[in-house]
Order: structure tokens, then sequence, then C-alpha cells
């Protein structure tokens, strides 16, 4: 004899749509949001990047503007630099972003044309945690190389990378 199951296939169809409902939901209202800016770094006269804090997190957002209209925007962990200070350099071909992570300075690098990621490394890998920099420059550049310079507690170290290939020298 046949089993009938009635309401049983629209019952787990509802279900399905209440949960895919509430799985949207969380999706939209948990996405990133910028906040305040932290620096403003000039390309040229009419393009700049721009850093934004995170609204309620601890990571950050750096855009590229060009005049008033954000070409992208990238979120990226937290930015180790400041205003008078920044921790960006540039090229035609990526941006180079120094961030903490861990207590450990790295740097984030994106493409300038599209902010897609290029990679990242470990800056001082056989040193120990980083002394977040309150005076002095933290990221130097000649639009060519990228000069990190990066301390500990009883250490200093300065880092050169060449913003086309990422190699470090």
């Amino acid at each position: 004899m046949p089993t009938r199951l009635g309401w049983l296939g629209p019952a787990i169809v509802i279900a399905g749509a209440a949960i895919a409902g509430v799985g949207v939901w969380y999706i939209v209202s948990a996405k990133p949001v910028a906040g305040a800016v932290i620096d403003t770094i000039p390309i040229d006269g009419e393009r700049s990047l721009v850093v934004r804090e995170q609204v309620g997190g601890d990571h950050d957002f750096v855009e590229l503007h060009d005049h008033d209209v954000v070409s992208w925007q990238a979120f990226v962990p937290h930015y180790a630099g400041r205003a008078g200070a920044p921790g960006i350099a540039w090229s035609p071909i990526a941006v180079s972003i120094r961030v903490v992570r861990d207590g450990r300075a790295e740097i984030f690098a994106i493409a300038m044309a599209d902010a897609a990621k290029l990679g990242g490394m470990g800056l001082a890998p056989d040193h120990g945690p980083i002394v977040v920099q309150t005076s002095g420059p933290v990221t130097l550049t000649d639009h060519v190389r990228s000069y990190e310079i990066v301390a500990g507690p009883d250490w200093h170290q300065l880092v050169a990378i060449e913003l086309a290939t990422g190699k470090t020298l």
C-alpha cells in the first residue's frame, strides 16, 4: 500500500526557504563597514589612497579615490601606519600595505588596478613581536621599492621590497 506524505514536501521547502532567508540576513548584516578616515596618502593631483578603520572591528579598509569617486576598496588586516607616518607604498603596478597581525609586522600587497590580492609576507620573521611605532616613519618609498622599518623591544630592522615583483632586497 503506497504511503502518502501529504504536507511533508511543502514543509521541507518552507523550512529550507526560512533557513536560507536567515542566512542571507546574516551575511548582509555582518558585512564589514568602513568608518572614520585614518590617513589619506596623495598619489598625484587626481588620485589618493584613503585608509579607513572598520566600524566595530579590528581590520581596516584601503580605498583608491579618483577625485571624489571610490575606484576600489580593499579589506585588510589592522593597518600599521598612522596620520603623518603612512604604512603604504605604491607603484603603477602594486600597493603594499603595512599591517600588524598577531603582534607581528607584515606586508599585504594588492594590485593598483583593481585591488586584487597579490600576496603578503612577514617582516622580521626571525625576531619576536614588534613594538607599534608611535613616532618616526613606518614605510618609506621611492615608488619602485618599499622600505619598511620594523622594531622590537631590543632590535631594529630595515626591509626593502621591490614593488613590481614583491622580492625582498
